[in-house]
């Protein structure tokens, strides 16, 4: 019996790490009727007409991660640190342009429960910022998979009917 990867070799197969693929694009009409509804947007918030806010998410280690540097020839390149790690840092905020940046900190992982929680107190301070000025408020958010999980889109749909 031949060896199993001398076969595939011969086959033009070789055993390598499989990376994940990119998705698919969109289309250029599905992007191009997002700009335009993105664009629309931006202008009735200009106008007056809402409150136009962009959501997102990012965090952070407390300690550095140790890379590229440069040291002298010779000697071993180091940074000292403290020994403890800490857990990573996040950060979801909103913000309206030129405007204000509202914001909630958390140690550790975003789950859909936070962000229901930040959302909920978003949302009573939509209804509040809309008995007082009359602007509905949209709130503008990235595909995140937390944005997309079937208990958020329940929730969608009810802050929408609000």
């Amino acid at each position: 019996m031949q060896n199993k990867s001398a076969a595939y070799l011969k086959k033009n197969w070789r055993w390598k790490r499989l990376r994940r693929k990119p998705p698919t694009p969109k289309s250029k009409e599905f992007k191009e009727a997002k700009k335009k509804d993105w664009q629309t947007l931006k202008l009735w918030a200009e106008q007056g007409v809402i409150t136009l806010l962009y959501l997102d998410e990012s965090g952070c280690y407390p300690e550095s991660p140790l890379s590229y540097g440069y040291g002298r020839i010779g000697q071993q390149k180091s940074i000292s640190q403290k020994t403890r790690k800490g857990r990573r840092i996040k950060i979801m905020g909103v913000w309206e342009v030129e405007q204000k940046f509202e914001y909630a900190l958390k140690v550790g992982t975003y789950k859909t429960e936070n962000y229901l929680r930040f959302m909920n107190w978003q949302a009573e301070r939509a209804m509040k910022r809309l008995f007082e000025t009359g602007k509905p408020t949209v709130i503008i958010h990235d595909n995140a998979s937390i944005h997309r999980s079937e208990l958020a889109k329940q929730r969608h749909q009810l802050w929408s009917k609000l």
